[in-house]
């Protein structure tokens, strides 16, 4: 279960390297779901922690969906 918190912090540090807006979110909302999982299924749950996490997971969700349909947009017919 600690690897949840590895992978998270890995997640949200690769996001800092990508130059687009989409994997940003993408990564950013990996990395918040982790740890909200992580949070949730402690033998004490933190849930304020977890509350803050699924907030960030629904900005990031709305972003990225605004994003994708955006680009599906803006994409000439094949």
């Amino acid at each position: 279960m600690d690897a949840l918190v590895t992978l998270a912090n890995i997640a949200f540090m690769s996001a800092y390297f990508v130059r687009s807006v989409l994997w940003l979110r993408s990564l950013a909302l990996a990395g918040a779901g982790c740890l909200a999982v992580y949070f949730y299924n402690l033998p004490q749950p933190v849930m304020q922690v977890v509350y803050w996490n699924l907030a960030y997971v629904t900005i990031n969700a709305v972003w990225l969906m605004r994003l994708l349909m955006r680009r599906l947009a803006l994409e000439p017919d094949r």
